[in-house]
């Protein structure tokens, strides 16, 4: 098991997948495809581990993910889940 930003910098990425529910769903369950530098990335979502999928997720705009975070939950009740 990694972390978000482990796996950003193993893989040399620039970007993640995130995905909500309830509270406006920006983004939807499928989730939508967010591009960051690791230097910018915010330390708390890039301690959040991640997990092995056991068949690859496509986010709504066509992006294969092999891992998942389990849903989080903000102080506001906002409701996500990282895809990589």
């Amino acid at each position: 098991m990694k972390t978000l930003a482990e796996l950003i910098e193993q893989y040399s990425c620039d970007g993640y997948v995130i995905a909500d529910k309830g509270n406006g769903s920006a983004f939807g369950l499928d989730g939508q495809s967010v591009r960051v530098d690791l230097e910018d990335l915010e330390p708390k979502l890039g301690r959040i581990q991640m997990h092995d999928l056991a068949k690859p997720h496509i986010s709504g705009d066509g992006v294969e993910c092999h891992f998942a975070s389990k849903w989080q939950v903000s102080q506001n009740g906002y409701k996500y889940r990282i895809y990589f």
